[in-house]
């Protein structure tokens, strides 16, 4: 358990936190667990959890993730979603880690831009006849 903000106003619940779950390569998302958002840090070869931490914001997850110390140093691919948090918090806790944009997220993405692109197309043809 740790005490975030300046005055400990809130307190970030970390029921999980395995630094031997740390790996070459590890992946970060949310998930929606009884009506809170948490972090999961999960190694994306052995799909073991490393930290469960229960905040999306990326001071509090720093200070989760300053737990793990040097370990940190030895992850060289980071697996996430496009979040800008998400983002945020690998650059800052993952110096040296490349980032790869998870497969879910690239292909909604791609599927959105095709569905407006053939949305704009039949209002064109709409517009025509």
């Amino acid at each position: 358990m740790l005490r975030s903000g300046s005055n400990f106003d809130k307190t970030v619940l970390v029921p999980i936190l395995k630094p031997e779950h740390i790996g070459e390569h590890m992946a970060i998302d949310e998930k929606h667990i009884g009506g809170k958002f948490y972090t999961v840090l999960s190694n994306a070869k052995t799909s073991k959890v490393a930290m469960l931490c229960s905040s999306i914001q990326s001071n509090e997850l720093t200070l989760c993730l300053n737990k793990f110390g040097d370990k940190l140093l030895d992850v060289k691919y980071m697996t996430l979603d496009l979040s800008p948090t998400f983002k945020k918090v690998t650059n800052i806790n993952f110096p040296s880690a490349y980032h790869i944009a998870d497969k879910f997220h690239v292909i909604r993405h791609a599927i959105d831009a095709v569905q407006d692109v053939r949305n704009r197309c039949k209002q064109e043809v709409l517009k025509q006849q």
